[in-house]
Order: C-alpha cells, then structure tokens, then sequence
C-alpha cells in the first residue's frame, strides 16, 4: 500500500502541475491552454469511466435478469485506487423488496482496511417479483461507496478516504426496446477523495479531490453505440500539499456534449476538447477541426 500511495502522488503530480488557477468560492479558468490540457489529462479515465457507467446502465435497464448488476461504478472507481473493491464483489448480497419495489445489494469488506457499498434498483411497471414487464419505462438507481484505510509503521502514517456516490434514472426504457424512440438518463454523481501520508523521507503529504457531475438528458439509440445527444456538466476541485514540487489547487468547471459520434465535445476550465470515447484520448479541438476540414477539401478534389 506504501508503493501504492507514492505512485498516486506522483502520477497527481504530473497531471497536475500548473499554478493559475486557485481555489476560489466560484469556479475559476485557467491561465493557459497547456494548464488545461495537463490538468485533463491526468483526469480522462475518470469521465470515460463515468461514460461507461452510463452504457452499462443501459444495459441493466434492457436486460436486467434478476442477477446482480455491474453499472461500471466500481471499474471507474480504480482510477481513483479503489481495485480492491472489486474484488469484494463476491460477498456482495441481493435480494428483492416488494414492499419498497427495490433490489438491495451491500457488501461490507475489511481486507483492505474497510469498504461498504450500498446500491438500489427499482423498475417501474414491474411485476409481482420485481422484474421489468414489456411495458416497463423507467429504471431507478443509486450507489454509495465508503472506503477507509490508516496505515502505521516504523517511521511513517497513511490514511486513505474515498466516498462515491451514484444517482440515475432511465426513463424510454419501453420505446427503446422497441426501437421507436430514446432511452434517457439523468442523474448526478460525485467523488471525495482524499490521502494522507507521512515519512521522513517524503514529509508530511495530502492529496484532496472533489468530483461532481450532474447528467442531462444523455440519449441513447438502438442504431447508434454512442450517446445521441445530451450532457454532463461537472466542476472539480484538487489540492495537492506538503510535496517537494510544492503545493497546487485548482477549482474548475466543465461539460461533456455528446452528438451520437465517437468524440464528444468537453469545455473544461475555460477550453474546448474533444475526447474519443472509445480510447479516452484527449484531443485539442483545433487540431480535430483541421482534420475535419482536410478531409473535406479532399472530397471536393475527389469530385
């Protein structure tokens, strides 16, 4: 866990290193497109795993069988160092409440010093056993992930905290399977994290991040593998202190557009990307609109 811990924090700070934007009670840009580009890229496995996320909802309110589901939540959740707790999962019970209309499923670990998750699940119309029925429009669906770790040794202090919590809707389920009309999500996510670390060596080191996302109205297609339409807008905040390279923070806003395509648009701290949401790669929008441009120009002389 000790090596765990130092290859986070210097991966944070490479992806991390600029020092124009501050924490402030707003969000605030940042002070050059190279700032933004570091501080997005250290951050993309995070929005294509929330992208994921999304796709395996999907999935879960089409074809939902009665067994536990796997919305992604816990994949994404190792770009954050959270891996053990997939490896929880097998503990994990489910079962179905028909009083409430909701499928529960919790998992209380202490192998890797202590992990609860939480989920809900309900379908609306269902039947008598909670499944999805033909006519079945909405899917209903949360998670909460705690995770606790403090570690000592000779010499040295580790603590490590995480809280993910997930809230979605589905609503199209019927028209989408019938493939007349969209299925549509909504919802928010958000992330706390946040480690502590102490050794003569490194010093007294913390590393904080705060993750928020609401979903708006993400489509999805029977005849399109990618979000039709719809956005997230987020905000994140960072601070990294008590490193050798010096302390930094940033409090920033963004959103993610999606337009049925492989690369959606992300603004994110006063700039514009685009990230390919098969690869996760970060790309400059300039350099896609030349692209774009190019290939037009080609067509014409093709003619």
């Amino acid at each position: 866990m000790r090596n765990l811990f130092k290859l986070m924090i210097l991966a944070g700070i490479v992806g991390v290193l600029f020092s124009a934007c501050t924490t402030e009670e707003t969000p605030q840009n940042f002070a050059s497109y190279d700032e933004a580009y570091l501080a997005l890229e250290g951050s993309s496995g995070l929005y294509f795993g929330i992208v994921e996320q999304l796709k395996g909802a999907k999935d879960v309110a089409t074809n939902f069988d009665g067994t536990l589901p796997d919305f992604e939540l816990g994949k994404s959740s190792s770009q954050v160092g959270l891996r053990q707790l997939r490896k929880a999962r097998s503990i994990q019970s489910f079962s179905y409440d028909p009083s409430t209309g909701f499928w529960t499923w919790d998992t209380t670990s202490t192998e890797f010093g202590t992990i609860t998750a939480t989920g809900h699940l309900r379908f609306t119309p269902r039947d008598a056993f909670g499944m999805p029925i033909p006519a079945t429009d909405k899917m209903e669906y949360n998670q909460d992930i705690r995770a606790d770790e403090i570690e000592s040794g000779e010499g040295y202090t580790y603590s490590f905290h995480l809280k993910l919590l997930a809230n979605l809707v589905a609503t199209g389920i019927a028209a989408y399977r019938d493939s007349t009309g969209n299925l549509t999500m909504n919802g928010d996510n958000s992330i706390n994290f946040e480690l502590g670390y102490n050794e003569p060596q490194y010093g007294n080191a913390t590393f904080k991040y705060t993750y928020t996302s609401t979903v708006t109205d993400v489509a999805f297609s029977t005849e399109n593998e990618y979000p039709v339409g719809g956005t997230i807008g987020f905000t994140m905040k960072l601070k990294i202190s008590g490193v050798d390279a010096g302390d930094e923070e940033f409090y920033v806003e963004g959103m993610i557009t999606f337009d049925g395509t492989n690369i959606a648009v992300m603004e994110f701290g006063g700039y514009t990307f685009h990230i390919d949401l098969d690869t996760g790669e970060i790309t400059d929008v300039l350099v896609v609109k030349a692209g774009d441009a190019a290939r037009q120009l080609l067509k014409l002389r093709n003619k």
